[in-house]
């Protein structure tokens, strides 16, 4: 039975894998290209990679296309790809608060809503980033001090982690304002 699996997932032809490459490529590029790129530059990623698979399969006997190796090459070699020109582009500019808050909302340390507001495009108050960040470490924290089996050093870690994190958010409280003196709810007075 999973002989069947197998064979049902394998490419029939080149554009099998064109199709099945490309859907990668674009996933490539929604979760690691800045969001303020424009869909031509997107596209232009895409297509180049894309002509590269096309050239690469035309070498490729129909025997080879078929086999399920075939597909998995290609597909690691376009996301390789497309990550490659994604950063060989973003090395050569300069990084921007937008794309900070775009990775932090892709990743799972923030609450879902705040994430959501992000990627909609809103830019919410740094001290509601900053103290979701601080309750998650601490929640960390929380979590493997009270857990009898974490060793030593796992309980160290988090508390360095919840450290950092309370030193950024007195920065960044600070950094609102010159004022030392912070009120309750993360805002500078």
């Amino acid at each position: 039975m999973s002989e069947v699996l197998k064979t049902t997932l394998r490419p029939q032809n080149a554009e099998d894998i064109i199709q099945q490459v490309q859907r990668q490529v674009e996933d490539t590029l929604l979760h690691h290209a800045p969001l303020r790129w424009p869909d031509e530059e997107l596209d232009a990623i895409e297509e180049t990679v894309l002509a590269h698979t096309r050239l690469v399969l035309e070498s490729l006997s129909a025997k080879q296309i078929r086999s399920a190796a075939a597909l998995d090459d290609q597909i690691r070699q376009a996301v390789a790809e497309t990550k490659r020109l994604i950063k060989e582009k973003t090395d050569r500019e300069p990084i921007l608060l937008v794309d900070i808050l775009d990775k932090l909302a892709r990743s799972t340390l923030l609450p879902e809503d705040l994430s959501e507001e992000i990627l909609a495009g809103a830019e919410p108050p740094l001290e509601k980033i900053v103290m979701a960040l601080v309750i998650g470490s601490l929640d960390c924290h929380g979590t493997l001090v009270a857990d009898e089996r974490a060793t030593m050093n796992e309980k160290r870690i988090a508390r360095a982690v919840a450290t950092v994190a309370f030193l950024v958010a007195l920065l960044a409280g600070k950094g609102a304002n010159a004022s030392t003196t912070l009120e309750r709810g993360g805002g500078a007075q």
